[in-house]
């Protein structure tokens, strides 16, 4: 028997399977051991332990335990330094389960327990006794006062923090706790709502932002703040890289903010003043990267000083995210724009990354003068900083003759994303025939000038036809997502144009009421993909055709139908169990849901306005699926179906939609009042 044992040991390292046959174990959390699959496994000691050793997570170990009693009693039965992970998603273990867990995993280093509405601060305490290193809380709603406190301070002194996460939470990071966030060695990565108390104390004179050391801090998140105040002036690290503001009513007293290494400033739906916007343009030269979407107060002013600061100066920003932008004229934009293009891409190499998707007043005059200073420097031989990523969705006063424009030039030779989703001015009517030659000849040229670079394309709603297709699929080899949901008027010859030539394509997207394509041909020319959505093909779509094209993708991940009245179950059969982790159905009349429930590894299921779905079926799903987060349930559907009680699983079970009710064992989650909390 040794010999056996040594062999097989043998065998498996030198085919390096034993991590894999571990991980393969794991997967098989479904199902746990019974009288009948107690010892299916038939592995020797010496090869359980071996492979039980792999695991650096509890989750994986407590699955790897479930697949057989042998692996049970080896698992409960000694200590594992080996696993440095604990994940606490929708639901904990008891006090006493987790503390006899911390014991026999004592050099757990990282806890994700993002969105956890158990974790109370009991539980937090006890794990503030393992050396953490990465603590990950934010929407853990229940933490919050001294106790919560405390255990983060304890946390923090050993030392061994490098991120910390505690957005969303009741967890007020005071001046004492900030001190000693301050001193951490290896803190990189802090997270936190507004820093109220260490404010307060702060404008009381205890302590000034100089007296704070972050030797190690490069990135700061702060978000959904109702201040008149910031926190610049605690937190100055001077190795600062990142720094996000989200959600603010207010973002005032920045002018002793210093940050000059910071690269990237992220400053979402906030009010933010023209001032302070000015002072972080100046003082920070190295910035590459720039998101002010949703800004409601960000104008033609704010612009300008976006083009006037160090860093449009040094010509190092690259990557500008302006999305949902009201205020900002055209003449704004191109200013800005005329002024970036002075990048020659020696100080950030790397083309331009541009999302203007959303923007009122953007249109083709924007970037005339982006295209005016590129055709000067290349006349003139000088380096110049091409387009990597353009994103105007929804701007509908674009038009294709800025893409025929921007090819022509060059500055789209390039081009890795192109989102021209939702463009009013790239849809020609079915009587516009000299309208529809002109979109496509200017998507061809973007297209052909883009070539093998291209990984991403959404042209939602636009006019394509095959020849745009048959462009794709003959220059865009490396592509990786298409979206055209809504597009017309190619056929199956255009869509088999693209499967043949785009091999490596995972995600697509396609829709709309169109009779010149069909799911049992040109889509299901496609095979491969993991991630697929139908949208609006009424009773276009049937179960013979969407079998097919189901039949074609044995490792889809995510499937999306919508507003497909034919489709029944008997399509949804055809589904991959073992891959799909995501399935969304909306207003799919005709699917009662009765084939949902052998999917065991769905992680999120979305029933949408399907008027068919059985509470019986939901009952079925919700006990089988036992990996299920995330349910949304039919609009009509009362949410007392679900079997709360039923299966410990489903603790913690965020559940959507349906007709809300109440009753004991259901909570509501703190900062989302769609959503609910099962705790059983």
């Amino acid at each position: 028997m040794g010999q056996d044992v040594s062999q097989d040991l043998h065998e498996m390292q030198e085919t390096s399977r034993t991590e894999v046959l571990a991980r393969d174990l794991a997967s098989q959390i479904e199902e746990g051991p019974t009288e009948e699959d107690t010892n299916v496994l038939h592995l020797p000691h010496l090869v359980l332990e071996q492979l039980a050793s792999c695991f650096d997570s509890v989750r994986d170990l407590l699955a790897f335990a479930s697949t057989c009693r042998a692996a049970l009693n080896l698992v409960c039965s000694r200590d594992w330094p080996t696993v440095k992970v604990i994940q606490l998603l929708y639901s904990v273990p008891a006090t006493s389960v987790l503390n006899c867990w911390l014991k026999r995993c004592s050099s757990i280093c990282e806890v994700h327990a993002e969105n956890c509405g158990q974790l109370s601060n009991q539980l937090l305490l006890a794990l503030s006794d393992l050396p953490i290193k990465v603590l990950k809380l934010n929407g853990c709603w229940r933490l919050e006062g001294n106790q919560a406190q405390s255990a983060v301070k304890k946390i923090a002194k050993a030392g061994c923090l490098e991120v910390l996460d505690v957005r969303d939470t009741g967890i007020d990071i005071d001046i004492d706790l900030l001190k000693v966030l301050s001193i951490c060695p290896n803190l990189h990565d802090l997270c936190a709502p507004a820093l109220e108390g260490a404010w307060h104390a702060h404008q009381r004179g205890k302590v000034l932002g100089k007296d704070l050391l972050w030797p190690s801090l490069t990135h700061m998140h702060f978000t959904k703040a109702h201040l008149d105040m910031s926190p610049s002036g605690l937190i100055s690290p001077k190795k600062l890289r990142s720094l996000v503001f989200d959600e603010y009513s207010g973002i005032f007293a920045m002018t002793d903010f210093c940050v000059p290494a910071l690269t990237d400033l992220t400053v979402k739906r906030a009010d933010l003043e023209l001032v302070e916007l000015s002072y972080l343009c100046a003082v920070c030269p190295k910035l590459k990267r720039m998101d002010l979407s949703g800004c409601a107060t960000v104008g033609d002013n704010e612009l300008k000083a976006i083009q006037t600061g160090a860093a449009a100066d040094t010509g190092r920003i690259k990557e500008l995210i302006l999305r949902d932008l009201q205020k900002p004229s055209s003449m704004a934009f191109r200013s800005l724009l005329k002024r970036l293009g002075r990048s020659d891409g020696k100080r950030t190499p790397g083309g331009f990354k541009w999302d203007f998707s959303g923007c009122a007043n953007i249109d083709d005059d924007s970037f005339a003068g982006y295209a005016e200073r590129f055709v000067k420097r290349r006349s003139k031989g000088r380096p110049n900083s091409h387009i990597e990523q353009l994103r105007l969705s929804d701007c509908w006063r674009i038009s294709h003759a800025l893409l025929s424009k921007l090819a022509s030039i060059g500055s789209l030779d390039y081009l890795q994303v192109l989102d021209m989703s939702n463009v009013a001015k790239l849809t020609a009517g079915s009587k516009e025939p000299q309208a529809a030659a002109e979109i496509t000849a200017a998507l061809c040229a973007a297209v052909s000038a883009a070539g093998r670079n291209m990984v991403e394309l959404n042209l939602n709603a636009a006019t394509v036809t095959d020849e745009l297709l048959a462009a794709v699929g003959r220059c865009c080899e490396r592509l990786e997502s298409l979206s055209i949901i809504g597009c017309r008027p190619f056929t199956d010859a255009g869509l088999e144009a693209v499967a043949q030539g785009c091999p490596l394509l995972k995600s697509l997207s396609v829709g709309g009421p169109s009779f010149g394509w069909r799911e049992g041909t040109g889509l299901a020319a496609f095979t491969g993909l993991q991630q697929l959505t139908i949208s609006r093909r009424s009773s276009l779509c049937t179960d013979s055709g969407l079998i097919k094209v189901l039949e074609q993708h044995p490792g889809l991940e995510r499937f999306k139908l919508c507003m497909s009245s034919a489709v029944t179950d008997r399509a949804l059969e055809v589904l991959p169990a073992e891959s799909l982790h995501e399935l969304t159905l909306v207003a799919c009349d005709a699917v009662h849901g009765h084939s949902i429930a052998r999917l065991k590894h769905l992680e999120s299921l979305r029933l949408s306005s399907c008027s068919c779905i059985t509470k019986e079926a939901v009952q079925v799903i919700a006990l089988s699926c036992r990996r299920l987060r995330v349910l949304e349930l039919p609009h009509s559907m009362p949410t007392s179906v679900v079997p709360v009680q039923a299966s410990g699983h489903l603790r913690g079970l965020r559940l959507e939609g349906g007709v809300q009710t109440h009753r004991k064992g259901l909570r509501r989650q703190r900062h989302d009042r769609s959503n609910e909390t099962f705790n059983s």
